[in-house]
């Protein structure tokens, strides 16, 4: 008995010949070119709507997540009045915190104890409170 073997070439053209009559038989089966274009017009809209309700669930997410207050400004809503007082600058790695004034022994304490409370330091060289804003 006799075997015909095919080449591959020969295969992939019998395949694209079998798949362009199915799509020929599909395409004039299909319903008519009005009926698609609603299709169209509503998977559009749908579409449209999902796009909305994703803005809206993108806005509510980013109302809730707000960016944490900088060190700085925790630094001025704990110390209160005392911040007035103190020259409060940002330097690369650190927040340096240098009194504009003499302060007096309660004072001084209570600055100490938040800059503390941050991680900072009084330099008694430098006269100046230092919290490190870069955490190793």
């Amino acid at each position: 008995m006799p075997v015909e073997v095919l080449t591959r070439d020969e295969i992939e053209k019998i395949v694209e010949e079998r798949i362009r009559k199915l799509l020929v038989e599909e395409t004039s089966k299909q319903q008519p070119t009005d009926d698609i274009r609603e299709e169209f017009a509503k998977l559009n809209s749908q579409i449209v709507e999902i796009n909305k309700r994703i803005e809206g669930l993108s806005e509510k997410k980013l109302a809730r997540v707000a960016a944490p207050p900088s060190l700085e400004n925790v630094l001025r809503s704990e110390l209160g009045e005392l911040a007035d007082v103190l020259d409060i600058r940002s330097q690369q790695d650190q927040l340096v915190l240098r009194p504009r004034r003499y302060l007096d022994s309660r004072d001084f304490k209570t600055v100490s104890e938040v800059v503390r409370k941050r991680g900072g330091f009084w330099s008694s060289m430098n006269r100046t409170f230092i919290v490190k804003t870069v955490r190793g």
